[in-house]
């Protein structure tokens, strides 16, 4: 890999930090969502562009705080509390004080590379000797240190290699979402229409209100009756041994240890 470099982020990149305006002025925050101006918190992390943020910011809060200009298209990540979260501004916007807005300063490293990168140095910088025992600040920022293809066209590849898998992650998240959805629809129907004797769905009680009885817990099919949980199954509950005699023994199940 001779043709890959090794770089700071100090050697190719400007590093900004945010602000936060005086919560005890009101004047500095904007009372509408089409009002004022984004500023990005760590909990508007979540997508990998940001255009919409919770809060927003006045032009009197801008003028009386430390807060910075962030242009549409730079990259930001978190360095406090959850280290490491990333994603680029959509749209011309401000930052709190646990958000780094990172700039290029040349073609050397592109800008779409560090949203990849930058995360997982961040993360794994709490540990690194380089800045270790140091919490991350706009020095130990400077110091983070990574490894990429010296020729800007060979960045660009691995950035397109690793947008088409999200977009492929993404796709396949919104396809759960929707069957998860169906899903919820047809368990609805199930449990309160239930089968019929030809194998299919009943009809809806308002097409077939013959077919079903008024309960406590609901409309439900006349064949259909109601029991408590204790009639119709046994119950057992769980111990916990004595903590102070470990040996080994038998696999003990938690309530964490279960999913759903």
């Amino acid at each position: 890999m001779s043709d890959w470099t090794d770089m700071t982020l100090d050697d190719v990149a400007y590093i900004q930090i945010g602000g936060t305006p005086s919560r005890e002025i009101s004047a500095y925050w904007a009372s509408t969502p089409d009002s004022g101006f984004p500023w990005v918190s760590i909990a508007d992390l979540k997508e990998n562009v940001i255009v919409e943020t919770k809060e927003r910011i006045t032009e009197k809060g801008i003028l009386h705080s430390n807060v910075k200009p962030i242009s549409a298209g730079t990259l930001i990540m978190s360095f406090k509390l959850s280290i490491g979260r990333a994603a680029l501004a959509g749209v011309d916007l401000y930052t709190n004080e646990a958000i780094a807005a990172i700039k290029p300063k040349d073609t050397r490293i592109y800008s779409e590379l560090l949203y990849y990168v930058l995360p997982i140095v961040a993360q794994n910088a709490i540990t690194d000797t380089a800045v270790k025992g140091a919490t991350l600040n706009k020095a130990s920022l400077g110091k983070l240190s990574f490894r990429v293809p010296s020729e800007c066209r060979k960045q660009k590849k691995i950035v397109k290699i690793l947008n088409t898998i999200d977009r492929t992650i993404a796709k396949t998240e919104a396809l759960i979402e929707k069957y998860q959805q169906i899903k919820a629809g047809l368990m609805h129907d199930l449990f309160t229409r239930g089968i019929g004797a030809d194998g299919k769905l009943r009809s809806p009680r308002e097409e077939a209100p013959e077919l079903y009885q008024e309960t406590a817990i609901g409309w439900i099919p006349k064949e259909w009756k109601i029991k408590s949980l204790a009639e119709a199954c046994d119950w057992y509950s769980g111990g916990t041994p004595s903590r102070k005699i470990v040996i080994i023994g038998m696999v003990m199940c938690l309530g964490f240890h279960l999913k759903i």
